[in-house]
C-alpha cells in the first residue's frame, strides 16, 4: 500500500481485523482521520472445509453477499472462462447469513446453499431463487452437510426436537416444503463427509468413525417416496477418522456408464487425510494402499467428452500438493486393478486449482491481483483491491505423452489426436509435447536412456502426421536455448531439410524461421543459398515484408564479411546495374542492396509499372527500400505505355478499394480551395477534418499520398494529376492543369462522364482556368 499514490493505507496500518467469519478484513489507518475503516471482501472455494467436495462445486467461491461460479464464456475474445457473480437471496441471508454449506449438482444447473438455518435452490438457468414458503420449516433445518443426487437435494441435519440427534432427508428440487421430502433417515452423529455416486448410492461419515453407503433408488421420485437402504455400513477406528479430511466412493461413475456398471457395487473408496496422505481404501476388507504423500486436495475426471471419452484415455484421480499436479490412471485390463501415477505439471502455488475443463483439455486455477477501485487515484477513498483471475493450464500434451509412453505404438495416440484437433491450442498442444519431450531427455528419472530415446522418436514420428509439424518444430526451437537444438533436430530433422519442405510448400514464413535456425547452427556460408531462395520465392508470391527481411539477412552477412559471393554474383548481362545502384543510392551507400537482390526487385518494379499496379509499386518501394521518385525519372520512359488520367483513376480506386467522393464532399473541398485562392483563410486552416465514422482508411491515404509525391518529383505528371484527383488534392490538380496545359482538355472532356462530384469538380476547375488565363 505505500507505493499506491494517494492510497488511504499509504501511511501504514494502526489496526488489521479479521471480519466474522473470515469472510472481510477490516484496516484502520494509520495516522487514524476522517472516520475511514477500509473493508476488503474476502472469498473461499467453496469445497474447503465443505463435507461435500463434488467436482461442480469446486467451481464455486463464497463470499459475504454472493456465491462467485466459474463458467465458459463462449462469446469471448480473450477471456474464455468468467465469474458469474449469483447474489444471495435477501430475505434469505437477512436470516440466515453467513453462508457456510454449497452444493452444485453434477449437469452444473442448480446450488443449493445452507446458513445459520434451513437452505435455498438457485436455479442457473432461470436465474431465481426457490426457498421455504414456511419461515417455521426453515427454521428447523441446521444443516451439516448438502449434496445432490439425482434432481434431489441431500440435507444432513440436527433434528430441532431432539438436539444432538441428527438426520438424513432428500427433498425434491421443485418446491421446497416438508411434502417435498421423499426419503428420510436417522444418522447416528453429525456427518463429517459425504459423497454421492450417479447409481444412487450415497456415502456419508459420521463422527466417531460411524460410515454409512446408502442406495436411494431416486428415478421415480416424482411417484412419491424413494426407497433409502443401507448397502454397507463399517466403524472406523475414531483416531483413524478424525484425521480424514476427504473421502470419495472409487472409482467414479460417468453417465456413459450407467447401463454397464457391475451388479455388485465397489467397496473401494479414496481417502485424503489431514496429513496429506491419499489412500486406495477397501471398505470391504479394510485394505489400503497409499498412493501418494503430501496432497492437499483431489478431484476426479467427471466428464466424458472429448478428449477423455475413452476409458483408456481418461485420468481417474487429479491430486494436487506441494510437488505439484498428478494424474492417476487405472489399468482396467490389469488382475488385480492398479492405479499408475503420474506427475504432470509443476503448480504455481499462489493458483488454487479447481478442475478439469474436459471440453477444452484445461486444468483450470484461480489466483487474485491487484487492482485500484474506480474513485481518482487523489482521492482519500483511493484504495487497491484483489481481483479474482482465472489460470489456465493445458493438459492435452501431458495426455498424449501419457499414451505414447504406455502403448507398444502410436496408434492409440494418433488416435487420440485425431479426436482433437477441432479443440482450442490443438496445434499449440503438440508444440508443448516436443517442448516437454526435449527438455525431460537428460533429466534423471525413472527412464532410462533408451525409453528417453524411444519417447523422442515416437513422439515426433506422431507429430509428423500432421501438417503443420515444421511449424511445430520452429515454434518449438524459438522458445528453447540454442544449446537445445542440435538435440531436438537430430529427432525432428536436418534444418535444411525441413527449410526445403517448406519452401516447396509456400510455407515461406516458417522456411524464414529455420533460415535463422540454419544461420545460427552452421553460419551465413551454409545459409546464403537458402535465403536467395526464398527471397525469390517471397518477391514472387507478394509477400514483400517477408522478402525486405530476407534481404536485410543477406545485408547483414555482407557486413559481418560471411557472405558466400559465389552465391550472389549479378547475372550476366546485368553488370550496369551497378552503376544504377550508385545512382539511385548516392549518399545513402549504407542502405544499398545486394546487385542480385536490386536486379530482382528491379524486374519486379518493371512489371508492376507496365500492369499499372500502382499499389503493388508503392508497396515494394517501401519494403525495399527502393528510391521511388529517382527510379521513375530513370526507368519511367523506358516502359512504353500510353497515359490516360482518367482510367489511372478507375485503377486507383479499384486497387485501393477507395470511394468515389460524392457532390457534397467534393463542393467542400472546392469551397475550401476557392477560401485560400481568394485570401479569406490560411492555407493551414482550410483542411478538412475526416468526419468520424466515414469510410476514410488511413493507411489507404498514406499510400496514395506517398505515390502522389513520388510521381510529382520524378515528373510523371499524368499519374500525378489521377492520384491527386482521387486525394481530392484539388490545390495540387489545379497547380498541374496550370503548369502542363497539354492535360486540361483531354482531362476535364473525359472527366464530364465520371461520377457527378468528379464531373462538378471538372465545370470549377475550367472556370478558374479560364479565369486565371484571362487575368
Amino acid at each position: 500500500p505505500k507505493s499506491a499514490r494517494g492510497e488511504v493505507l499509504s501511511g501504514g496500518l494502526k489496526e488489521l481485523l479479521w471480519g466474522p467469519f473470515g469472510l472481510s478484513l477490516w484496516a484502520i489507518p494509520q495516522p487514524y482521520k476522517d472516520n475511514i475503516l477500509v473493508e476488503y471482501k474476502l472469498v473461499k472455494n467453496a469445497s474447503l472445509g465443505n463435507p461435500f467436495q463434488n467436482e461442480a462445486t469446486r467451481l464455486v467461491l463464497i463470499g459475504s453477499d454472493k456465491l462467485m461460479m466459474l463458467g465458459l464464456n463462449e462469446d469471448a475474445v480473450e477471456e474464455l472462462f468468467e465469474w458469474q457473480d449469483i447474489p444471495f437471496h435477501k430475505d434469505y441471508i437477512q436470516s440466515n447469513w453467513p453462508v457456510q454449506l454449497v452444493a452444485v449438482n453434477s449437469d452444473l444447473t442448480f446450488v443449493a446453499v445452507a446458513g445459520q438455518r434451513g437452505f435455498a435452490v438457485f436455479h442457473l438457468r432461470s436465474g431465481r431463487w426457490r426457498l421455504f414458503g414456511d419461515v417455521k420449516q426453515e427454521r428447523s433445518i441446521q444443516c451439516c452437510a448438502l449434496a445432490w443426487v439425482g434432481k434431489l437435494v441431500v440435507v444432513c441435519c440436527e433434528e430441532e426436537e431432539r438436539p444432538g440427534e441428527y438426520e438424513m432427508l432428500l427433498f425434491r428440487r421443485d418446491f421446497l416444503d416438508e411434502a417435498s421430502i421423499v426419503a428420510q433417515t436417522e444418522l447416528p452423529s453429525r456427518v463429517e463427509c459425504i459423497d454421492v455416486h450417479l447409481d444412487g448410492r450415497i456415502l456419508v461419515l459420521c463422527e466417531e468413525g460411524r460410515l454409512f453407503i446408502y442406495k436411494a433408488d431416486y428415478e421415480n421420485y416424482k411417484s412419491g417416496e424413494v426407497e433409502l437402504t443401507i448397502d454397507l455400513q463399517v466403524n472406523l477406528q475414531e483416531s483413524f477418522s478424525e484425521e480424514i479430511l476427504s473421502i470419495r466412493l472409487f472409482p467414479p461413475l460417468l453417465e456413459n456408464a450407467l447401463d454397464m456398471k457391475e451388479e455388485k457395487s465397489s467397496t473401494e473408496v479414496l481417502l485424503l487425510k489431514r496429513t496429506g496422505l491419499l489412500l486406495l481404501l477397501d471398505l470391504g476388507k479394510l485394505i489400503s494402499v497409499p498412493l501418494l504423500r503430501n496432497i492437499e486436495t483431489i478431484w476426479f475426471t467427471s466428464s466424458t467428452e472429448v478428449p477423455f471419452d475413452q476409458e483408456e484415455f481418461r485420468p481417474l484421480i487429479w491430486a494436487y500438493g506441494e510437488r505439484g499436479l498428478f494424474a492417476s490412471f487405472d489399468f482396467v485390463n490389469d488382475t488385480p486393478k492398479k492405479l499408475e501415477t503420474e506427475r504432470w505439471f509443476d503448480w504455481d502455488p499462489e493458483v488454487l486449482p479447481l478442475g478439469l475443463t474436459a471440453s477444452h483439455g484445461m486444468v483450470l486455477g484461480v489466483t487474485q491481483g491487484l487492482a485500484m477501485n474506480d474513485v481518482p487515484v487523489d482521492s482519500p477513498l483511493a484504495c487497491s483491491y484483489h481481483t479474482v483471475k482465472v489460470k489456465r493450464q493445458p493438459a492435452l500434451h501431458r495426455l498424449l505423452k501419457h499414451v505414447v509412453m504406455t502403448h507398444e505404438d502410436n496408434h492409440a495416440a494418433l488416435e487420440l489426436a485425431l479426436t482433437c484437433v477441432d479443440l482450442p491450442q490443438f496445434s499449440d498442444s503438440l508444440e508443448w509435447l516436443l517442448y516437454e519431450t526435449v527438455k525431460d531427455h537428460d533429466r534423471q528419472d525413472s527412464l532410462g536412456s533408451e525409453s528417453r530415446e524411444l519417447l523422442f522418436a515416437r513422439v515426433v514420428s506422431l507429430l509428423r502426421n500432421f501438417g503443420e509439424y515444421e511449424d511445430i518444430v520452429v515454434r518449438c526451437a524459438r522458445k528453447m536455448d540454442a544449446h537445445w537444438w542440435p538435440l531436438l533436430f537430430d529427432y525432428a530433422g536436418e534444418p535444411a531439410s525441413l527449410l526445403e519442405t517448406c519452401s516447396s510448400m509456400s510455407r515461406l514464413r516458417t522456411a524464414a524461421c529455420l533460415l535463422i535456425i540454419l544461420q545460427e547452427m552452421f553460419g551465413y556460408a551454409t545459409s546464403t543459398p537458402y535465403a536467395l531462395k526464398l527471397f525469390q520465392a517471397s518477391m514472387e508470391s507478394g509477400q514483400l515484408v517477408l522478402a525486405a527481411d530476407l534481404a536485410n539477412f543477406l545485408r547483414k552477412a555482407r557486413e559481418a564479411k560471411m557472405l558466400n559471393m559465389a552465391y550472389v554474383r549479378i547475372p550476366r548481362g546485368e553488370e550496369k546495374l551497378v552503376d544504377e545502384i550508385r545512382a539511385l543510392y548516392e549518399g545513402h551507400e549504407d542502405d544499398e542492396p545486394l546487385p542480385i537482390i536490386f536486379s530482382t526487385v528491379n524486374k519486379k518494379a518493371i512489371q508492376l509499372l507496365t500492369e499499372m499496379n500502382l499499389r503493388s509499386l508503392g508497396a515494394l518501394a517501401r519494403a525495399m527500400n527502393l528510391p521511388l521518385s529517382l527510379w521513375l525519372s530513370r526507368n519511367y520512359a523506358s516502359v512504353t505505355r500510353q497515359e490516360n488520367p482518367v482510367n489511372t483513376m478507375n485503377l486507383l480506386h479499384e486497387q485501393f478499394s477507395w470511394p468515389v467522393p460524392n457532390g457534397e464532399k467534393v463542393d467542400r473541398k472546392i469551397s475550401a480551395f476557392e477560401n485560400v485562392r481568394n485570401g479569406r483563410v490560411d492555407r493551414a486552416d482550410s483542411v478538412i477534418q475526416k468526419p468520424v465514422g466515414s469510410s476514410y482508411n488511413a493507411d489507404s491515404r498514406r499510400e496514395l499520398v506517398y505515390l502522389q509525391k513520388a510521381f510529382l518529383k520524378a515528373g510523371v505528371y499524368g499519374i500525378a494529376l489521377a492520384l491527386s484527383m482521387v486525394l481530392l488534392d484539388v490545390e495540387a490538380v489545379f497547380a498541374l492543369l496550370v503548369s502542363h496545359p497539354k492535360l486540361k482538355d483531354p482531362f476535364l472532356d473525359e472527366l464530364k462522364s465520371h461520377s457527378a462530384g468528379y464531373e462538378n469538380l471538372a465545370v470549377v476547375l475550367r472556370q478558374w482556368l479560364f479565369e486565371t488565363q484571362a487575368g
